[in-house]
């Protein structure tokens, strides 16, 4: 261990992940990074990932598990694991992710060269069930940085550039400066439901930085049953979740300290981009069908020269 480098703390909150477990603590073990805490929190699994967890930290000393008395939910997990965060920096480790060994080493120097920073990520690939890996776009121009704290949360709320998706939201999984992350979770009302309405708080809270080389492999699934019953799932079943999210963003970024008077400001043309959003892609055809065809033309023609 290396005291002269800050602590980095890798989290991972763990359900039923025992498929891909030992891949993504293998990855975190193998980090060429010489100060990391590895964090591993079990929500009371039913498959092999207990053992698993047992086993490696036999093995590493820096590998810190716990197992929760009674299953608590995700996102309770995830707060759980963040809470016992001791790293100047922390990172949200996916089960069934894993990481290029020099994610960490990577992203450290970028955070502690640029002190108005607070999240550092790399290029990303997607691994999913039916698709042969594929690299996805996570910021609006390739291979640069934001031009403006509104800017970087601006595209959080309309994650299109040129027709094409941004996944700039995956910037949560990327290295963050730990104590802004702690209060923005505090300071957020609730639990969160969409993330980027989360990541809104560290959008005007830092700078979001960039390293243009792949740093990390997320895997998507089909099938998601193992969280069918957990309050992320009950929750965004409701139609209405995406607006009460909305709120909850509004509220967190006025309570939250670490955001500019000035900046907090922002949250007004944001909130109002964020439902525009919400409105365009649920209420497509219906819009279309009740809308006067000229009306809904020129909507079209707006959210293509403007968003498009």
């Amino acid at each position: 261990m290396n005291q002269n480098s800050p602590l980095v703390t890798l989290g991972m909150p763990i359900y039923n992940g025992a498929l891909w477990l030992n891949q993504a603590i293998k990855t975190l073990v193998a980090q060429d990074y010489p100060n990391t805490q590895i964090l591993l929190i079990d929500d009371c699994s039913s498959d092999d990932s207990w053992n698993i967890c047992q086993e490696y930290s036999k093995e590493h000393a820096n590998i810190t598990i716990e197992r929760n008395n009674k299953n608590i939910g995700a996102i309770a997990n995830f707060k759980k694991v963040l809470s016992k965060a001791e790293g100047k920096y922390f990172v949200w480790c996916s089960q069934d992710d894993y990481w290029e060994k020099d994610f960490t080493s990577l992203l450290v120097p970028r955070l502690e060269g640029d002190s108005d920073s607070v999240i550092a990520m790399g290029r990303t690939v997607i691994h999913s069930d039916d698709k042969q890996p594929y690299e996805v776009t996570i910021l609006p121009k390739s291979n640069s940085n934001f031009n403006s704290y509104f800017s970087q949360a601006f595209w959080l709320m309309y994650p299109f550039y040129k027709k094409q998706f941004i996944k700039n939201n995956l910037f949560l999984h990327g290295l963050i400066n730990t104590q802004i992350l702690k209060d923005a979770n505090d300071s957020f009302p609730g639990d969160m439901l969409v993330d980027r309405h989360f990541l809104i708080q560290l959008a005007l809270s830092g700078k979001f930085l960039f390293v243009d080389q792949i740093l990390y492999h997320r895997r998507v699934h089909k099938d998601n049953s193992r969280r069918v019953h957990d309050l992320i799932s009950k929750n965004q079943s409701h139609w209405y979740y995406p607006l009460k999210g909305v709120f909850q963003m509004i509220y967190s970024v006025f309570y939250l300290k670490t955001i500019p008077k000035y900046k907090k400001l922002y949250i007004i043309p944001l909130s109002a981009v964020c439902i525009y959003v919400w409105l365009i892609s649920s209420f497509k055809i219906t819009l279309e069908r009740l809308l006067p065809k000229k009306v809904y033309g020129c909507l079209k023609n707006f959210n293509n020269k403007y968003f498009g």
